[in-house]
């Protein structure tokens, strides 16, 4: 079935075709612990990015976000920032939400694979020196405040760069990768560009934000492309978050305790 889709890239190409080093980060919420959101988001505010590029399309879902001060927030499009970070230009695509969070799956496929093509189509011509992409990892407890990390590549990323620089490399094998951070190193391998997906272990939701999961990534990409960013406030944040959830937690279990002490004492014995 053919679908009229609606789809525009208004995107400062001669600025970008200036360019040298450039390390495109994927930064797209919607994934466990929004990982890849936060870690744009920092880099961003850290070094001061400016837009570069808009992304606007009829299917991304219907959500607008109302910001603290009671406004509509500009969330629905997804903006490409050129952030220089040290020897490297970072171009990070950063946005709220996955494309197309559809009842029917098969339309939200449909929808992202067009998206991939043309947004590729596009970045492929420029100096692209390799792809970042940032993934969570599901973990089956509370997110730990020092989360272990994979990558995963393709067959054009230069695996000897991670190891001079982390000094270690720890593998994803033998699994699988779903959503859009899986889908932008399949096609960084149809279009030749050297990619890895670094994976960090946070929470199995993309309802909580995984804040440590998030400073751990930046503490990887800060080894990988030598540059520093103050994370402590990440670390502040996903502290008080662990408390509230454990906080949570601990009342669900002793109402839940409670309520089998009152179903047990309330029975009648007939003799």
């Amino acid at each position: 079935m053919y679908y009229n889709i609606f789809m525009e890239f208004i995107i400062n190409k001669e600025k970008i075709k200036s360019m040298n080093n450039i390390v495109f980060l994927y930064s797209i919420g919607g994934g466990f612990g929004n990982l890849s959101k936060i870690v744009g988001k920092k880099l961003i505010e850290t070094y001061n990015g400016k837009i570069v590029g808009r992304i606007i399309t009829d299917f991304f879902p219907d959500v607008v976000k109302i910001n603290e001060k009671g406004y509509i927030s500009d969330n629905i499009s997804y903006k490409l920032y050129y952030v220089p970070i040290g020897n490297y230009n970072f171009l990070v695509l950063y946005g709220d939400f996955q494309i197309m969070i559809l009842e029917d799956p098969g339309l939200s496929l449909y929808f992202r694979y067009k998206f991939m093509n043309k947004l590729f189509r596009i970045i492929s011509k420029f100096n692209l020196l390799e792809l970042s992409i940032i993934g969570g990892i599901g973990s089956h407890q509370l997110e730990p405040e020092n989360p272990n990390y994979l990558f995963a590549l393709n067959k054009y990323y230069d695996i000897n760069k991670i190891r001079e620089k982390l000094k270690e490399l720890n593998l994803y094998k033998s699994n699988n990768v779903i959503g859009m951070s899986g889908l932008f190193l399949y096609y960084s391998q149809l279009f030749k560009k050297p990619a890895y997906l670094l994976l960090v272990e946070t929470y199995l939701s993309n309802q909580i934000n995984g804040y440590f999961g998030a400073s751990k990534a930046l503490e990887v990409l800060s080894m990988l492309y030598d540059f520093q960013v103050d994370t402590s406030d990440l670390k502040e944040k996903g502290k008080k978050l662990k408390e509230r959830i454990e906080k949570d937690l601990d009342m669900i279990k002793k109402l839940e305790e409670e309520s089998k002490k009152r179903e047990k004492s309330s029975g009648y014995y007939y003799g």
